[in-house]
């Protein structure tokens, strides 16, 4: 109970804060350090709000048409313990409306998973059929079910010496990209930008880079192209759009 008060309280911070129309509410004047920390106290329950859905969607504000007056008189009400509906009836509501919002955010999440899934496809369709690049089917397991998928690559430098295995630990300079719209790659994480470098094959969490690394020998420099199957699947990993098709450019400095 006391987080759905917590929540009930960010949500009419935010509104109050933010959301006020300067014609209808006077502005705070901040006399002294009890008022700054009133003020700063409201502001943060604001900023955790409005990360919610329900304020950064717009097509929520649209669709559920926010009472600005309503809202801001829930909040005061709530503060002299007097609102309308019992704690029992505001739990339930707040529940169905959150399963209702999580529902639609699923929605729009698998069709960007499909439409993503398939134009990864079609651009693993041309990127195979081209001169040096080698067919890698690689073998997983998830939810219970082992399936094999193929992942390609190309050589940009040979190596020489031995390949490691999953136990090894590995120093590895690598750019990851994803792919946008008309199949232009979108660079999204790069060594060069204080990602780590050191890494047990073993620990990757990238099916596909983790058996790729497996074919190359020290000092080697591939370029991978992974289907979403073998990267993050259907899984949120923000910046990378969910079922993206990934790129990786990797070179092999080290096998421990």
């Amino acid at each position: 109970m006391k987080s759905l008060r917590l929540a009930l309280f960010a949500l009419m911070c935010a509104i109050a804060i933010t959301g006020c129309e300067k014609n209808k509410y006077n502005k705070v004047v901040l006399r002294d350090k009890t008022d700054t920390l009133n003020y700063l106290v409201g502001a943060a329950f604001a900023e955790e709000a409005l990360s919610r859905p329900y304020f950064s969607d717009s097509s929520y504000a649209t669709k559920y048409d926010i009472k600005k007056e309503v809202i801001i008189r829930g909040f005061l009400d709530r503060f002299d313990k007097d609102v309308l509906e019992g704690d029992d009836a505001m739990k339930n509501f707040l529940k169905e409306f959150q399963e209702t919002m999580n529902d639609e955010k699923m929605a729009k999440l698998r069709v960007e998973y499909d439409k993503n899934l398939e134009a990864g496809n079609k651009y693993l369709n041309k990127i195979k059929v081209k001169d040096g690049v080698h067919e890698l089917p690689v073998e997983i397991s998830f939810n219970g079910t082992t399936q094999t998928y193929n992942m390609y690559y190309a050589v940009i430098k040979e190596g020489n010496g031995r390949k490691p295995t999953l136990d090894n630990t590995v120093t590895l300079d690598y750019t990851m990209y994803s792919l946008g719209e008309n199949e232009k790659l979108v660079e999204q994480l790069t060594t060069s930008n204080d990602v780590p470098r050191v890494f047990k094959v073993s620990d990757l969490d990238i099916d596909g880079l983790k058996s790729g690394i497996q074919q190359m020998n020290k000092g080697a420099k591939y370029r991978f192209f992974i289907p979403s199957e073998l990267a993050y699947r259907d899984q949120m990993n923000i910046p990378i759009p969910i079922g993206s098709t990934l790129v990786i450019d990797a070179e092999l400095h080290d096998i421990n």
